[in-house]
């Protein structure tokens, strides 16, 4: 491994990585990583071994308490005895502790090569494709042309482990913000359900949930080109642009936005300017996972402005009371709106 990172920088990769890091850290960190290769190497080694510690700890505890036991048997026929860990997944520690503490207690217990051993071919498997996938919390993601992505909740980023050398390209389902570094030789390609974002450099904001019923492209600065499948000409974007594909009608419609409104996810926030409340009621049901049914008498096209932080869902609901006729009622896992 390359020489260790000052400790205030090092401080600054945990946070990155475990989602907990500021717009200042991200600033800093990508200046630091602009200063040498061997920076830039040092993260991508703290990084593989932070998504290699998640990994293992998530999907394989199976496998390690299978050669936990493995090993006690064999130590047991020897005339010897051990003890079983208890091994839990990763937790929001220092990572750099964390990884210590569980190299130190695997190598003291004389099984770090053993397990390894019998975990590398899955494991290796697994990396053919490299996927991120954000659970209930954002997370913050530095590819490895130093571009970064913020992925939102229950999103899924998935790109080869030949991004940056022969392509540039990720898979997107769900919704992200991508702040891509300039490279005019190589575009930055977003594939996300029936949309093709092509940039060089730029920042703008895709969300494209499988379960919905269109593609929203926002761009925030720069360039960007965007293609949809079936059309033949494709969209070019200036800043303020916002792209929506109807992807039941198949049609493309093009309106003017504050960007700003529709990042503010990336700071656990909802911004809802003369929005439909359709596209209220998905955001609002990705956010709390649940099902929000409008009864006949309320109109989806009725546009509101309000904007969501920490409220509780029964306090946005009363938000949503507070500025329209709308009433909402419980009815068993189901939220019913109606008009009063």
């Amino acid at each position: 491994m390359n020489e260790e990172a000052p400790q205030p920088i090092q401080e600054v990769i945990t946070r990155f990585l475990e989602g907990h890091a500021s717009e200042e850290d991200v600033e800093i960190l990508y200046a630091w990583l602009q200063e040498s290769e061997a920076h830039r190497n040092y993260f991508h080694e703290m990084n593989n071994t932070y998504q290699a510690s998640v990994t293992l700890a998530r999907y394989n505890q199976p496998k390690i308490n299978a050669a936990w036991e493995q090993l006690a048997q064999d130590i047991q026929a020897s005339g010897r005895t051990v003890e079983h860990p208890a091994l839990k997944p990763h937790p929001k520690s220092s990572f750099f502790l964390k990884i210590a503490a569980s190299v130190t207690l695997l190598a003291v217990a004389g099984t770090f090569l053993y397990i390894l051993y019998l975990l590398s071919t899955e494991f290796a498997a697994k990396q053919s494709t490299l996927v991120y996938n954000a659970g209930e919390n954002n997370m913050r993601i530095l590819l490895p042309d130093s571009s970064f992505v913020w992925l939102n909740r229950h999103s899924t980023l998935e790109y080869a482990p030949s991004f940056g050398t022969t392509n540039r390209e990720v898979h997107l389902k769900g919704e992200a913000f991508f702040d891509v570094r300039k490279n005019k030789k190589q575009p930055f390609i977003v594939k996300a359900e029936n949309i093709q974002v092509l940039v060089r450099g730029t920042k703008f904001n895709v969300q494209a949930y499988t379960a919905e019923p269109s593609i929203k492209t926002t761009l925030e600065e720069g360039k960007i080109e965007l293609y949809v499948s079936g059309m033949a000409s494709h969209f070019v974007m200036r800043p303020g642009d916002q792209i929506t594909l109807d992807t039941e009608a198949n049609k493309v419609s093009r309106r003017k936005v504050n960007p700003a409104d529709f990042s503010a996810w990336k700071e656990e926030q909802l911004a809802f300017d003369s929005t439909p409340l359709r596209d209220i009621i998905l955001q609002l049901e990705n956010r709390y996972k649940v099902n929000i049914v409008a009864d006949s008498t309320v109109a989806l096209d009725e546009r509101m402005s309000i904007t969501i932080e920490n409220e509780t869902l029964e306090e946005v609901l009363g938000l949503i009371q507070d500025v329209s006729t709308i009433r909402a009622r419980r009815d068993g896992k189901n939220i019913i709106l109606t008009n009063n």
